[in-house]
C-alpha cells in the first residue's frame, strides 16, 4: 500500500492507512510494538486516536510521525491535519485549509498532481470545465466568461482555462477547439475536507437562484418529513440511487450539451432523534 500523507485531509484516516501499510510490510507489527517504537506507555494509544477516543497532541503527533519514518515536512503536515481535524471552532477551518492547500502544493504530490490538489479549492474550476464541454470554445475568453451565470471577467476565464489545461483536464486539439479529457472526475477519498468545503460553495451557488431564474428554468422545493430510523435509511439509499441514475442519464446522452446546470441533493436532519 502506497500511503502519501499529502493526499489526506483526515489525519485519522491517514494514521489508519499508514499503520496498515507498516503491518503489511511487517506482519509481526502490533499496536504494542508500535507504541514502543513511538515511545508511548499506552499500547492502545494509536488505536484510540484513530477511533476518535483520544485527541492527538502535538508531541504525540511527532512521535508517531517519527515511528512512521515521515520526513520533517511530513511531520509538520501531520500536525496541521490534526489541528484541522480537532479544531474547536469552524472559524478556524478556512485558515487551516489554506495552510493545508499551501503545503500540499509545495509537496512532491502537489507538483505531480496539481489537479487533485487544486481542482476542488475553487468551485469555478468545475463550472468552467463544464462550460467548455458545452461551448464550441476556441479561445474566446469574453464569450466563455459571459456564458456563465453569473458571468466572470475574461482574464479570470483565461486563468481557469490555463490551469485546467496544465492539469490535463482540458486540451486544445488540432482543430483549435478545447475538449475535456474525461467526462467525470471523482475526488480522492482521502481529501474529504476539501470536498466538504467545495460542497458548501455549491450550496451557496443556489442561494439566489429563485431571483435569477424564472420558475420554468429551475426547480427549488423543500419537504419536511417526520420519519423513523428505518425510513430514514431508505431515504438515504433512495437519494444515492437517484444520484447514480443521474450519472447514468448523462452517460447515455447522445446529443451535444447546450448549457451547464447544477443539481443539489440535500437530505439532512432538522431535529434530534427521539429517545
Amino acid at each position: 500500500m502506497n500511503v502519501n500523507i499529502y493526499q489526506y485531509d483526515d489525519f485519522r484516516l491517514f494514521l489508519k492507512d499508514a499503520y496498515q501499510a507498516l503491518k503489511e510490510a511487517d506482519p509481526s507489527l502490533s499496536h504494542r510494538k508500535f507504541a514502543q517504537m513511538a515511545g508511548f506507555k499506552n499500547p492502545g494509544y494509536l488505536n484510540d486516536v484513530i477511533k476518535g477516543f483520544k485527541r492527538l497532541s502535538e508531541n504525540a503527533s511527532y512521535r508517531i510521525a517519527k515511528a512512521l519514518k515521515l520526513t520533517a515536512n511530513e511531520c509538520d503536515f501531520l500536525w496541521l491535519l490534526a489541528r484541522y481535524g480537532q479544531r474547536k471552532s469552524e472559524d478556524e477551518a478556512p485558515d487551516l485549509l489554506r495552510q493545508i492547500a499551501f503545503r500540499r502544493k509545495r509537496s512532491l504530490f502537489g507538483r505531480h498532481n496539481p489537479g487533485l490538489s487544486r481542482y476542488y479549492e475553487d468551485c469555478r474550476y468545475p463550472i468552467v470545465r463544464a462550460a467548455v464541454e458545452t461551448l464550441d470554445f476556441r479561445g474566446d475568453y469574453e464569450q466563455l466568461g459571459s456564458f456563465l451565470d453569473p458571468p466572470i471577467p475574461a482574464y479570470e476565464a483565461k486563468r481557469y482555462i490555463r490551469d485546467l489545461c496544465e492539469w490535463g483536464l482540458l486540451e486544445q486539439r488540432s482543430d483549435g477547439r478545447y475538449y475535456t479529457t474525461s467526462t467525470f472526475i471523482e475526488p480522492c477519498r482521502t481529501m474529504g475536507g476539501q470536498v466538504r468545503r467545495i460542497n458548501r460553495e455549491w450550496i451557496k451557488q443556489a442561494l439566489d437562484v429563485q431571483k435569477r431564474h424564472s420558475v420554468d428554468k429551475r426547480h427549488v422545493s423543500t419537504i419536511l418529513m417526520s420519519v423513523n430510523r428505518k425510513t430514514e435509511k431508505k431515504l438515504l439509499t433512495a437519494v444515492e440511487e437517484f444520484r447514480e441514475k443521474v450519472f447514468d442519464l448523462l452517460k447515455e446522452e447522445s446529443e451535444p450539451p447546450e448549457k451547464v446546470m447544477q443539481l443539489n441533493i440535500q437530505l439532512f436532519p432538522q431535529s434530534r432523534s427521539r429517545s
